[in-house]
């Protein structure tokens, strides 16, 4: 197993940092995942500051992880200057007509399917409007092979449960393991709001 001191070393607290996941959250993955994916790789929606990314890292042999904004970009890339195994993508999953753009300069002239296709895990954890998890779910779906599905904010933002709970319902995705902390804990000491179900899920897909 891989060293959790290793992993962990440089994480934040969402109790710090209300944009990255709880350290209950990545424990969780670390126990799920563990060292049995070290052969394959994660895509990850939504880079932000690149906490995730990093602790990704550890447990994937690539990992590609996609922004619109080049300042989280860059400061996810300080943050992980150390991981050799990590691909940024710059781009715009919402709008066809924005380009990826590699941080190496290369632009890519189109979205979703220009990302390596093997992928075997989808980090979602971009926009929480109802429609754009709803759509990143889809196109992981489509684009690559039954891959496992992470949801992050399923019990704090409602719109993230209800594109979850609608794609069980269609019999696309099938929840396997709720992760993170439980309902009725407080994550958010900023806003003191309880989450109304599990931080996170892990999902298997259907089809």
């Amino acid at each position: 197993m891989i060293s959790k001191e290793m992993v962990f070393e440089k994480n934040k607290s969402k109790l710090l940092d209300k944009s990255t996941t709880s350290v209950k959250f990545k424990e969780d993955l670390y126990d799920y995942f563990g060292d049995n994916y070290l052969d394959k790789s994660i895509l990850e929606l939504g880079t932000h500051e690149g906490y995730s990314t990093r602790f990704f890292s550890f447990l994937f042999k690539e990992v590609h992880t996609v922004d619109k904004l080049k300042e989280y970009l860059e400061n996810a890339a300080k943050l992980c200057d150390d991981r050799n195994n990590i691909t940024f993508w710059e781009g715009d999953l919402y709008n066809p007509g924005v380009h990826f753009e590699l941080s190496s300069g290369h632009r890519i002239p189109s979205l979703f399917g220009d990302l390596p296709k093997n992928i075997s895990v989808v980090f979602i954890d971009a926009s929480h409007l109802y429609p754009h998890v709803f759509m990143d779910a889809i196109n992981s779906i489509l684009y690559f092979d039954k891959p496992i599905i992470i949801f992050d904010d399923y019990g704090y933002e409602y719109p993230v449960k209800k594109a979850v709970d609608h794609l069980v319902e269609l019999k696309l995705l099938k929840i396997v393991q709720k992760i993170g902390h439980s309902k009725d804990e407080i994550i958010n000491p900023h806003n003191n709001r309880k989450l109304f179900d599990s931080e996170g899920v892990i999902c298997k897909v259907l089809i």
